[in-house]
């Protein structure tokens, strides 16, 4: 694809959705891009100054007439190896930026992953000693029952045995029996 000056300029990075910054891949692919360009500029230029012969333009493409002085007076070779070097000091820029991003939110991560590990294990610390409460309360609850319950057979057994013994008290004896026929 044939680059122009132009396109260098007026391109526009989408913005990411997850991190602050361009995408970094179609940062890198827009920058592969500037790269050929400027290897094959270059290597025209050569063409150029050794007299050879000029390769055939690209697919309908129509380069624009090339001022050989840059507005700092150096030649579009110079001019290409500093946009060569500002586009690979970019690179290195964004490249640096979305590894300290990364790292930023690989530490985010992993401190949220420890603070929830630590309300886990204490929520679950809490919940123990809860259910150990209360386990203590039924076991108590358990030990009452069972001391009311033989509270409760004595006191049952204490009352039969006194009524059977009212009732052998009361019971007519055999010569009772006899007389009254």
């Amino acid at each position: 694809m044939a680059l122009t000056p132009e396109d260098v300029v007026s391109k526009r990075f989408t913005t990411t959705k997850f991190r602050d910054g361009y995408d970094q891949d179609e940062v890198d692919d827009f920058l592969d891009e500037v790269v050929e360009e400027m290897r094959r500029l270059t290597k025209e230029n050569e063409e150029l100054r050794s007299g050879g012969s000029v390769p055939a333009p690209v697919a309908e493409y129509q380069p624009p007439k090339i001022d050989t002085t840059t507005p700092e007076g150096g030649t579009p070779e110079e001019s290409s190896h500093n946009l060569l070097a500002l586009a690979r000091k970019l690179h290195e820029q964004h490249v640096s930026e979305g590894v300290a991003k990364r790292d930023e939110l690989v530490q985010e991560g992993q401190e949220t992953a420890n603070r929830l590990v630590r309300e886990a294990e204490n929520q679950v610390r809490q919940e123990l000693a809860k259910l150990e409460t209360e386990r203590s309360s039924v076991e108590t609850e358990i030990r009452e029952l069972k001391e009311f319950e033989t509270r409760y057979r004595r006191e049952l057994r204490e009352y039969i045995e006194g009524q059977l013994s009212t009732l052998d008290v009361n019971k007519p004896t055999q010569t009772d029996n006899a007389d009254e026929e």
